[in-house]
């Protein structure tokens, strides 16, 4: 084997690795989507998604996100262990639908999405400027 074939060769191999570790970390959502996506991705905003439920509800839809998979599951928190029944989460989304059709169905009509984003110290001093 010569040396441009070995080398052809090593590309290859770390290119497969590169593809197959990047599929081994798609959860089954992501992974379904992958090939639905456009040619030209959406920006992406920050949403907080609010989710309450009564203290009947909560184990249902503790099980409903759960249901979603783990990396689904590691995006709430929740307040149920205080008697807050809401999970909140924030999420990537291209707008307020597609975060919402991140909570699972069954709890939808009585979530909240909030699009929120930081401020930086020197866009708060200019908000006071403005005021």
């Amino acid at each position: 084997m010569n040396r441009h074939s070995v080398s052809v060769l090593w590309m290859g191999i770390v290119a497969a690795l590169f593809v197959s570790s990047a599929v081994l970390t798609l959860d089954s959502a992501s992974a379904k989507n992958m090939y639905a996506k456009p040619a030209t991705q959406a920006a992406m905003s920050e949403f907080l998604i609010e989710s309450p439920h009564t203290p009947e509800e909560c184990l249902g839809a503790l099980d409903a996100i759960s249901g979603q998979g783990p990396k689904a599951l590691a995006r709430w928190n929740f307040g149920c262990a205080w008697g807050e029944h809401v999970g909140w989460a924030i999420v990537k989304a291209p707008n307020e639908q597609a975060a919402l059709a991140m909570v699972p169905a069954g709890l939808r009509d009585k979530a909240k999405i909030h699009q929120v984003a930081p401020f930086t110290a020197g866009q708060i001093k200019k908000l006071h400027e403005q005021h």
